[in-house]
């Protein structure tokens, strides 16, 4: 019998790392600040692209984001600084690598 995958929806991140190490049986320990970074840039960028990077009246939300490292919030928009998106390049650059090499 063949083993059904099934994952959380609207987080294709966490079912991707959850295929590579419970089914693919990979270590990713190594990377698992580059992860929980990515699923960082998860929140940024579903706020952007569906609310047009301004954050809902939601208080466990603009909590949420506000913590992010890189993130500020003017009113109700987000700003992202340029270190943001350095730091999230050089994750999934991480998260790959290992993944790669394990």
């Amino acid at each position: 019998m063949q083993k059904v995958i099934t994952c959380e929806p609207n987080d294709d991140l966490r079912a991707y790392h959850k295929f590579l190490t419970k089914y693919a049986s990979l270590n990713l320990t190594a990377a698992d600040v580059s992860y929980q970074r990515l699923h960082d840039l998860r929140k940024v960028r579903n706020q952007l692209i569906h609310h047009g990077g301004h954050l809902q009246d939601d208080d466990r939300l603009i909590k949420q984001i506000s913590a992010i490292r890189g993130i500020a919030l003017a009113g109700s928009l987000m700003v992202i600084d340029e270190s943001f998106v350095w730091e999230m390049l050089d994750c999934a650059k991480s998260y790959l690598c290992s993944a790669a090499q394990a």
